[in-house]
């Protein structure tokens, strides 16, 4: 199993309006092959999240090529910027 790593940053004044479209993200994963699952933490105060997935392979880690239509955008013109993502191989789960 593979962990993808993805951290963010926004204008906490948008927060509300981000956490919407990051789910129609979400929705947009589901749909990935290798897909496993998705956790979300988000700082209110600092305006940061990370998102860590779960897939079954590195090349599904990866995530290449999927679809998101205009929530991307939508979400760089609400201020959100991503870091790059990083990806792990899972050697430890209890």
């Amino acid at each position: 199993m593979y962990l993808r790593l993805m951290r963010t940053s926004f204008d906490p004044s948008m927060q509300d309006e981000g956490m919407r479209l990051i789910h129609e993200v979400v929705d947009a994963f589901r749909e990935q092959p290798g897909f496993g699952s998705y956790y979300g933490a988000l700082d209110r105060a600092r305006g940061a999240t990370v998102a860590v997935t779960t897939w079954d392979t590195e090349e599904h880690a990866q995530v290449r090529g999927v679809d998101f239509g205009d929530l991307l955008p939508r979400l760089q013109a609400m201020g959100m910027r991503f870091d790059d993502p990083e990806i792990y191989e899972v050697v430890i789960q209890t």
